[in-house]
């Protein structure tokens, strides 16, 4: 079921009132997943059902993040996904300026969108209009793998390709999907996984809201999805 509607009209107040219909008809908590793109709205989800059905957050385990999720079920730990100081580490090793935000460095930037996009670097490279070289593009993939490998560590975009390639997929009875506009072609390969043995599935978004194009926002797949 797809749920659209502009920004205002309710539509993750009536995936929660739907959340709520499957736990009052005896679904049980640890078999829906609530997936968002922004943890906010995981967490607003979350806290409601705990709210009306007297439950603790150990009884809704899927109520996460795309990112959080595949962490959980990848049984992955802090020490394995790339931190502030790695990052850090990795620009004072490879002479790179990531400015004020840990990753804010345009190479590094269009590398992971590509990823985002399943798209090779090379083709991203050629279809975009970059002010950088292709050899300064290419030289920081290969580094920054080399930096992953040599430190035995993933990035957040890793998990997202780890959990589509052999994460393993939950029982689940229902699945809501939400703020379904701002999901790039990688995330959208996830959310077909995790939907794939579901008896139900709600996918609520706004085509005319995404504002994550820049990053790869996948706003066709919504749009060309039956239901």
């Amino acid at each position: 079921t797809i749920i659209l509607g502009p920004p205002g009209t309710g539509k993750t107040h009536n995936l929660l009132n739907l959340v709520e219909q499957e736990l009052a008809i005896g679904t049980p908590p640890d078999r829906i997943a609530f997936v968002a793109f922004t943890k906010k709205a995981a967490s607003e989800a979350r806290d409601r059902a705990m709210k009306q059905f007297n439950l603790e957050e150990q009884h809704l385990p899927y109520f996460r993040t795309l990112h959080s999720f595949a962490f959980q079920q990848l049984g992955l730990t802090k020490s394995e996904v790339m931190s502030r100081d790695n990052y850090k580490e990795f620009a004072q090793t490879f002479g790179m300026d990531l400015g004020s935000v840990t990753v804010d460095n345009q190479l590094l930037s269009e590398v992971n969108l590509a990823r985002m996009k399943c798209m090779a670097l090379e083709k991203h490279y050629n279809n975009s209009n970059l002010d950088v070289s292709w050899h300064a593009l290419l030289r920081a993939e290969r580094s920054l793998e080399e930096f992953k490998k040599k430190k035995e560590i993933l990035d957040f975009t890793d998990m997202i390709e780890m959990y589509v390639e052999s994460g393993t997929v939950p029982k689940l009875d229902v699945v809501f999907i939400d703020e379904a506009q701002d999901l790039c072609a990688l995330q959208w390969r996830m959310v077909h996984k995790i939907c794939q043995n579901a008896k139900q599935v709600y996918i609520s978004g706004d085509d005319d809201q995404a504002i994550y194009r820049w990053a790869g926002a996948d706003v066709e797949h919504l749009i060309g999805l039956p239901g």
